[in-house]
């Protein structure tokens, strides 16, 4: 009776060793639950508006986290998220607006979400839309306005819509509602909230608001804040203008500048925010200049700097957001700082990111 009682316990014991052994391992090799699925690759870009964050990771996949209230996250519904969730696949490249969002797809297709009241979408209507809706094809370049939107073609033109409150387009309709042609040439564009740049194939820089006019000539690629400008000559050299109030320019001062000033030299790339930019140069330095209520120059303080700042090295990709800065280095690395209210930097707690911090992952 003793013996068959102790066969009993031990087999009851190995029955229970193995029944764990076998959940072990499921976890380990099983199928897990999709919701809680890390992205199938690193972050390659990254865009802001002003209450929320998209990321579009190496394979094309798009996620996005943040506010939203008017659909501007572009998931299918009004309800705001903390923790990213994916929005499409097959995106190149992605620019957010202030509550609006352009998509540009592998197949040059223009997909466009969020608040609408302006006509910011370009679908003919200002109907606010929670999933994206396609206005353009045979795209190549994507710039979200504040309230607008400016589209680049594989044939050079260029194609507006949304809120023309000072006459940027250099058309007299104040709204816009579906795309309008007008300029031929180009090759980039960069949506400020009050004023439009293009950079034509010659290297010519333009602005449309008194009709077209060139503005600087040898221009390599251009670069666009809330009210401020920038853009790297094709001898590297770094040029901004517009409102200073923050420092953003820097040239050392905070006074508005209405012609373009010589910043610095040796640029790889800029990016601009709300009231900050970001540079980089070309051995591989991030530098941040202007407002930094936020922390969104990761220097650690809240200072607003009128010269620019090194915030980190080894960096290869720079993406300045509406308060916020975001970097990837060459190690492929993702790294950022600035406003957290919309917990547009997951994982990370507190509302505001005063330093650079490693984003492990957009789970």
């Amino acid at each position: 009776m003793i013996s068959n009682k102790k066969n009993t316990l031990a087999f009851s014991i190995a029955l229970v060793m193995l029944i764990v052994f076998m959940m072990g391992g499921c976890k380990g090799s099983g199928t897990k639950d999709s919701s809680n699925d890390k992205p199938a690759s690193p972050i390659a870009q990254a865009s802001f508006g002003t209450q929320t964050a998209f990321y579009l990771s190496e394979d094309k996949t798009l996620w996005a986290v943040g506010l939203n209230g008017d659909g501007q996250l572009g998931i299918g519904s009004s309800e705001t998220k903390s923790a990213p969730v994916k929005v499409t696949d097959g995106v190149k490249s992605v620019s957010a607006g202030g509550k609006h969002a352009l998509i540009l797809k592998e197949d040059g297709s223009v997909w466009a979400f969020g608040l609408n009241n302006v006509g910011q979408l370009g679908d003919g209507t200002t109907d606010s839309q929670n999933a994206p809706v396609k206005v353009l094809e045979d795209a190549a370049f994507i710039s979200a306005g504040y309230s607008y939107s400016a589209v680049v073609k594989n044939d050079g033109t260029l194609w507006v819509w949304g809120y023309n409150i000072s006459r940027q387009f250099g058309l007299e309709e104040k709204t816009i509602l579906q795309p309008t042609k007008i300029a031929d040439n180009c090759k980039l564009a960069a949506a400020g909230e009050h004023l439009l740049l293009a950079l034509k194939n010659d290297g010519t820089l333009c602005s449309f608001t008194n009709g077209e006019k060139a503005l600087a000539n040898d221009v390599a690629s251009v670069y666009a804040g809330r009210e401020h400008f920038a853009y790297v000559t094709t001898s590297n050299e770094l040029y901004a203008f517009g409102h200073n109030a923050f420092g953003q320019l820097g040239d050392g001062t905070k006074e508005t500048k209405d012609a373009p000033v010589l910043i610095d030299s040796g640029i790889a790339a800029v990016s601009a925010g709300n009231s900050h930019m970001v540079f980089l140069k070309s051995d591989g330095t991030a530098w941040a200049v202007g407002k930094n209520d936020m922390g969104q120059l990761g220097d650690g303080t809240t200072e607003d700097k009128d010269k620019a700042i090194q915030i980190a090295d080894g960096v290869k990709s720079i993406f300045a957001g509406y308060s916020n800065t975001f970097l990837i280095k060459t190690d492929g690395s993702a790294w950022g700082s600035g406003t957290n209210a919309d917990n547009q930097f997951p994982g990370q707690s507190g509302t505001e990111v005063l330093s650079l911090v490693k984003i492990e992952n957009i789970k």
